[in-house]
């Protein structure tokens, strides 16, 4: 069979939608889950200087802050991700420029929601590492009291590995804080 021009012309239609419905779908991925970004975030916790593990929580929280309709969460997420961004930093003065960019962020963020545990989570967690110098430990045991408060309401109960990771973090905080 002797191809036509009309034949090469459906064939080139063919070609193309197919390329086209290929870049679309790997344009168009799923935004990340919190599931995923609180993971993300327990990752970053555990690693902190390790800038890789970081950036990949700060791509998530991006990711997820594009797509949502909880912006004071995603916003202090991707502030508190900003902050751990700081370790990593070898230069001391921006390691103190890096916090005290994100740290208006993250407490505009819990002023617009102040009884939000995920945000209280994340200020407790940086509260936590920071140098006493900066002077940002002052909401701690607030933080926490919330924190506990929630929990014992059923906070994160369906998210079994945040739970628990959370519930540990707390336990090492009243722990340190006793010797």
């Amino acid at each position: 069979m002797v191809p036509t021009a009309s034949s090469h012309l459906v064939m080139k239609a063919a070609m193309t939608c197919g390329l086209l419905a290929f870049c679309l779908s790997s344009w168009a991925q799923t935004p990340p889950s919190m599931s995923e970004a609180r993971e993300a975030y327990r990752n970053a916790c555990s690693s902190p200087e390790e800038k890789a593990v970081v950036l990949s929580f700060i791509s998530t929280a991006e990711k997820l802050k594009a797509e949502t309709d909880n912006p004071w969460t995603l916003q202090g997420m991707e502030a508190t991700a900003q902050m751990m961004l700081a370790e990593s930093m070898m230069n001391p003065f921006e390691k103190l420029q890096q916090f005290n960019t994100w740290k208006g962020p993250l407490e505009d963020a819990i002023d617009q929601a102040p009884n939000n545990p995920d945000l209280r989570l994340f200020r407790l967690s940086i509260q936590w590492t920071v140098p006493p110098l900066l002077g940002y430990s002052d909401d701690m045991e607030t933080d926490m009291a919330l924190i506990e408060e929630s929990i014992a309401s059923g906070q994160w109960s369906e998210d079994s590995a945040h739970l628990a990771f959370v519930s540990a973090f707390i336990q090492h905080i009243r722990d340190d804080h006793s010797h």
